[in-house]
């Protein structure tokens, strides 16, 4: 009786423990796929760990009678150019401002998956933009942003990158390169076009 009462206890509990340890194993493996996911387009130095590197946030196209960027001679023109604005924030807290100097470059599209610099500039204001010629009517651009790669070094870029199928960006060949945050976009129509006196 004693041994009866058991085993179908023994069988319930051993049915229990693999359920509840199988459930476990999926969630590890879940849970490190994500991150492999997340950590495969994070920088990899000492920064990642205080989450203190910059992040465009509130990325917005338009149009405005200006050539020039944030922290460069913000030129008035007599005709539109193509602008692009965006706040810079820290990975962590996107609302959180970026306190150092963050290092952009932007790409053209030269062919369905490569683009190539065609400005790059330096700049400590949060509330960032960017307005050119060179950001011409109808095509993507790509615009790149990080922190310098060590403090002594002189912050660079590749001058083509290509795409993947998934947005991740490499150097040509396919090698990997350092950044923090990327940002895709086209342009619509509108550049060259009379600022009519007014220099908005």
């Amino acid at each position: 009786m004693k041994t009866n009462f058991l085993s179908p206890f023994a069988i319930v509990s051993l049915f229990l423990m693999a359920f509840v340890f199988n459930s476990c194993k999926k969630e590890i493996e879940a849970s490190s796929l994500n991150s492999e996911r997340k950590e495969s387009k994070k920088p990899s130095d000492e920064n990642a760990k205080t989450c203190l590197y910059p992040t465009i946030e509130s990325p917005n196209v338009g149009l405005h009678c200006s050539d020039g960027n944030g922290c460069g001679i913000g030129m008035l023109t007599s005709t539109t150019r193509h602008r692009v604005t965006w706040t810079v924030g820290s990975d962590c807290s996107p609302s959180t401002p970026y306190p150092n100097i963050a290092h952009y470059a932007v790409y053209k599209q030269t062919s369905i998956a490569a683009y190539s610099q065609i400005a790059s500039f330096s700049c400590s204001s949060t509330a960032q933009w960017y307005a050119s010629t060179l950001l011409t009517n109808g095509s993507t651009f790509i615009i790149v942003v990080k922190d310098s790669d060590s403090p002594a070094s002189i912050p660079s870029f590749p001058t083509t990158i290509t795409e993947d199928s998934f947005g991740y960006l490499y150097n040509v060949g396919g090698a990997s390169f350092y950044y923090t945050d990327s940002w895709k976009f086209t342009k619509g129509t509108g550049a060259g076009a009379s600022c009519g006196g007014i220099k908005s």
